[in-house]
């Protein structure tokens, strides 16, 4: 069920790159995460995104990114289960020397397979 480097050179397909409004049907946002539910189920090798500065007194610290293949459940049965997420990729973010805005391009090691997708924000609270 978990994906090896050597099936996955034997059985590598071109990938397309498709933007989150193309493939999302629904999403939840809460304090730190939002989490999307996907109009299918995709094999994810790499990811882009962009952080703006929010407003406020906190900063990021770092991004983990999150999937599942569980189809037709409920966004907030999804957000209070973290045993069926899986985690992906952590990103370190060192919000002193990066400027606004963030902008990565994140290869996953393996593909993943995915049919929704949860990305959790940890945050420091900066002084006044």
């Amino acid at each position: 069920m978990e994906p090896c480097s050597k099936c996955f050179e034997a059985k590598s397909a071109p990938s397309k790159t498709l933007r989150w409004n193309e493939i999302k049907s629904d999403q939840k946002f809460t304090d730190s995460a939002i989490i999307m539910k996907l109009n299918s189920t995709y094999r994810i090798d790499g990811f882009s995104f962009c952080l703006k500065e929010a407003a406020g007194f906190k900063a990021i610290k770092g991004v983990n990114f999150y999937v599942n293949t569980i189809q037709g459940m409920d966004l907030a049965e999804m957000k209070n289960n973290w045993a069926i997420w899986k985690k992906v990729q952590h990103i370190k973010v060192d919000y002193e020397e990066h400027p606004f805005p963030y902008n990565w391009k994140v290869n996953v090691p393996l593909p993943v397979t995915a049919s929704n997708i949860l990305i959790e924000f940890q945050t420091v609270n900066l002084s006044r």
